[in-house]
């Protein structure tokens, strides 16, 4: 199976706003300072992301991983977010995004191997979200 690796995104030059700040060298302690720091247009945007995978993984812990915040399942990283300079990246397993490439292409959204962007001027499909997340989830901690 596929791990959910955000070194991936460093290598597309995608990489998240934390990576970018003060040369790289910011560190960032927990989701709350990840979203305070955040570009402030964005900023609603990475806190509904947030929220939404709470309460679609209320039995995962918040961490930080590769400066970018995600949610874990014991040592399984299952759903990660990130702002990027004028967007927002949802992260999952990569067979879940090709398993909903078609409903996020019909949503015009732009879909990565591991991921795809939000836009803030654009609100985010929750349903597609949580069959994205559910599917990681799946297929990284099988039952």
């Amino acid at each position: 199976s596929s791990t959910y690796r955000p070194s991936r995104l460093r290598r597309s030059g995608c990489a998240p706003f934390s990576r970018r700040l003060r040369g790289g060298t910011a560190e960032i302690a927990d989701h709350d300072a990840y979203i305070d720091a955040g570009p402030e247009p964005l900023r609603p945007l990475i806190a509904q992301l947030r929220a939404q995978l709470a309460e679609i993984l209320p039995d995962a812990g918040e961490i930080i991983a590769y400066k970018m915040p995600g949610f874990r399942l014991g040592r399984v990283i299952i759903a990660g977010y990130a702002a990027l300079s004028k967007q927002c990246g949802l992260y999952v397993s990569p067979n879940a995004i090709a398993k909903h490439g078609s409903a996020i292409a019909a949503a015009g959204l732009k879909a990565m191997k591991t991921g795809d962007t939000l836009a803030p001027n654009r609100p985010i499909m929750e349903e597609l979200v949580a069959k994205r997340v559910l599917t990681s989830r799946k297929e990284l901690q099988p039952e």
